[in-house]
């Protein structure tokens, strides 16, 4: 609504937004509420009149239901329902996403997940958790800088991060942003890096 740049998004309580996100593009990440680091994040996929999803090399059919659960090949899944469209193709993949460290009005510093290997979009779920490890930007893009500051102000959080992605043409797309809790979540990884 602000003229930011994001994915399209969907969040719902009724799968039928997902679905046609799904008739739209084909391809989807639906996004994990309750955990974090990326897991539980799933690539959904629609082909013909099938969604599928793949968890650890296996391809799983979806439906949609009450609870999170998997019954013989089919993976349940329960609201809400998180969903963005995927950045790229079937064929296109993101192997780093930039985090921008924001502190009162200034971008402090900026990071880079990246995770090698990553040749299909259910892969690129990038976070350390998936395989992926930090490194520290020497210099901080301008564009990405000036964006992170606006979802901060819009948002109205004093300390934060902004995570952002570029697409195939080298677009910055703004993914999350979070603002740090009693358990400094936004910095956990840190004293390991």
């Amino acid at each position: 609504d602000n003229g930011l740049p994001t994915p399209e998004t969907v969040i719902s309580q009724d799968p039928g937004p997902v679905v046609e996100m799904l008739e739209r593009f084909g391809i989807v990440l639906l996004k994990s509420t309750n955990l974090c680091g990326g897991v539980g994040h799933r690539i959904l996929r629609r082909c013909g009149g099938q969604i599928t999803t793949r968890i650890r090399e296996r391809t799983y059919h979806v439906v949609f239901g009450e609870r999170n659960r998997i019954l013989e090949g089919t993976l349940v899944l329960a609201p809400p329902y998180y969903a963005q469209r995927f950045i790229g193709t079937a064929a296109q993949t993101n192997d780093r996403v930039y985090r921008m460290y924001v502190v009162g009005e200034r971008v402090v510093m900026g990071t880079m997940r990246v995770k090698e290997g990553v040749d299909t979009p259910e892969k690129s779920i990038i976070n350390v958790a998936t395989g992926a490890h930090y490194e520290f930007l020497q210099t901080l893009d301008d564009e990405m800088v000036q964006l992170s500051l606006r979802v901060a102000a819009l948002i109205g959080f004093e300390v934060g991060v902004v995570d952002l992605l570029r697409d195939s043409a080298g677009r910055p797309f703004i993914i999350e942003a979070d603002c740090d809790g009693c358990y400094l979540y936004i910095c956990r990884k840190f004293q390991e890096t």
